[in-house]
């Protein structure tokens, strides 16, 4: 195994144009663990991580099985950089391949992170007309009034909630008032399922380069949080039996690959693409430049990124030789497969096999 190491930290990213790098040829027969002391990597057994020197990181495992098969593996300790595969130096018998992407799949473009929220490569018209429903990202939600339903807790059976910014008190199954935050209280208690929707849709900026309208969706929030409290919008809040989204998006009746930007800055930015491939459009540029299908305004994503390729009903990512890479993230034992090349990144690290 070879191990480069950029010579700057920097958001545990890695430079894969820098020259300011350290290299090292590592030849292992066993199981062990890699750690990264300052700039030099070195393998220790399996069971050190690399105590609690504050100049050690653990990076990853080498597991050798009893078959002799080799595996790379996560190291399970708190304040270790997460481990990434690197598409660009996926490699079978000297042909560069692409990376299928599946569902629930992480993707680090720079520092940006996206999660594949949904994903269907097949026609299928039965559920074409229900709305996303994203199961990871929903808040229950203990006081929602519908109708004929009774006030929760009230002491005044006479009274009334009232939203006051639209000074009405009617509700419905359909428009639920909903108090879905603590925090809520007096006239401010309930909100409009409705009124919530219409909010959270003025906040949103369309994106979408006229060429892909009928072929590409974009939604853009600078910061998606309750005004009030200050928390994170949950995409859909359950209330017992009932789902109710706070954005809706009808899922196409083709094939579709939903990308959603997963906050890492204090503001709670939010991004959703959903990519609706056609015959004539089924290649979408990702970058900072104007040009690209799928635009993230970082300085550390490249202007022509990487790419989505949707062929033979695969959703394929590819790596546009970007500065700082393109990588999914690995969760679980990846093997080493003979006449294979590929390449793992822990923070500022590349480990290539």
């Amino acid at each position: 195994m070879r191990t480069v190491t950029w010579l700057r930290d920097s958001h545990s990213l890695f430079d894969y144009e820098s020259r300011q790098i350290q290299k090292r040829n590592l030849k292992i027969e066993h199981s062990c663990n890699f750690i990264r002391t300052k700039d030099e990597v070195k393998t220790v057994s399996e069971t050190d991580t690399g105590g609690d020197d504050p100049e050690t990181k653990p990076l990853f495992s080498l597991i050798k099985d009893k078959d002799g098969k080799y595996y790379i593996d996560v190291i399970r300790k708190e304040n270790t950089d997460k481990l990434w595969l690197v598409v660009r130096a996926l490699n079978w018998q000297n042909q560069r391949l692409n990376y299928e992407m599946r569902q629930n799949d992480i993707v680090k473009l720079g520092r940006v992170l996206f999660k594949v929220k949904e994903i269907r490569s097949q026609r299928n018209e039965k559920d074409s007309n229900r709305y996303i429903m994203f199961e990871d990202d929903m808040k229950e939600v203990s006081s929602i009034l519908v109708e004929n339903e009774e006030l929760p807790d009230s002491g005044d059976s006479s009274s009334s909630p009232i939203w006051r910014v639209w000074w009405g008190a009617e509700w419905s199954q359909e428009n639920p008032l909903i108090n879905a935050c603590w925090k809520w209280i007096g006239g401010m208690k309930y909100i409009h399922l409705n009124c919530l929707k219409c909010w959270v849709k003025s906040k949103s900026k369309v994106t979408t380069p006229e060429k892909k309208l009928d072929c590409l969706e974009s939604f853009v929030w600078s910061s998606f949080k309750w005004e009030i409290c200050k928390t994170k919008y949950p995409w859909t809040l359950k209330h017992n039996d009932s789902y109710y989204n706070i954005f809706d998006i009808t899922r196409p009746s083709g094939p579709y690959w939903i990308l959603e930007s997963i906050s890492v800055d204090e503001n709670g930015s939010k991004m959703i693409f959903v990519i609706k491939p056609n015959a004539d459009e089924w290649e979408y540029l990702i970058g900072r430049g104007h040009d690209s299908d799928i635009r993230i305004s970082d300085i550390s994503v490249s202007r022509c990124h990487a790419k989505i390729i949707c062929k033979d009903g695969k959703f394929m990512l590819k790596d546009n030789g970007s500065k700082f890479g393109t990588l999914v993230q690995i969760n679980e034992k990846w093997p080493i497969i003979t006449n294979h090349t590929w390449a793992i990144q822990s923070g500022r690290t590349v480990g290539k096999y």
